[in-house]
This record gives C-alpha cells, structure tokens and sequence, in this order.
C-alpha cells in the first residue's frame, strides 16, 4: 500500500498499519533540521505518510510596518524577532474577554 493509498484508507476509517502521520515544518524549522542532521535531504530518509515545509496560516502584511502581519480574523502577528515563520502575537483581537464584542469573521 503506499503512502497516499494508506492516508485514504485512514480518512475512509479502514484499518491500516502502520498507521500514516504527517511531519510538517516551518521554514525556520526545517532548516534547524538540516543544519543539525548537516543532510539537506534529510526527510527522504523517513518514510512520512505526509511531509510538508510550510506555515498554512493566511495572513498579509500590513502596509508600512515590515514584519508584522495581520490574518483573518484581526490578529496581528509581529515576524521580526526569533520567531519569523509565524511570528509572536503583537496585538490580541480580544483585550478582556469579559468585556468584548468581537464577532467571528464568516467562513
């Protein structure tokens, strides 16, 4: 069974072993990785199910502030410092969660 094989059977909820599992990785992460295995290619080794290099959050930059990023539903993230791929909460939506009037953006 291969790989793809095995993550639809899993998702249709037929017994398959082993079991798949996705191994995902920042940008900043997988380069950690490398460096430390010191093999570029070092996820062909592992047989993952699922293996992806990415930060799948949807967020755009905001105008005149380099770094920091806004996503869908207000939250602005601040990618300057250690944490580039995501970023660091630099402004919640919701302050008090007492006292709000946020409503959720539509899907």
């Amino acid at each position: 069974m291969t790989n793809r094989e095995a993550v639809i059977a899993t998702l249709k909820h037929e017994p398959v072993f082993p079991l798949p599992y996705m191994t995902d990785f920042t940008g900043q992460e997988y380069e950690k990785m490398v460096r430390y295995t010191g093999d570029p290619n070092f996820a062909s080794k592992y047989d993952f199910s699922i293996f992806c290099i990415n930060y799948s959050g949807r967020t755009r930059e905001i105008p005149n502030r380099p770094g920091f990023f806004i996503d869908d539903y207000g939250v602005v993230w601040n990618r300057t410092g250690t944490d580039r791929d995501i970023g660091v909460i630099d402004r919640p939506v919701i302050a008090d969660i007492e006292d709000h009037d946020y409503r959720m953006p539509e899907v």
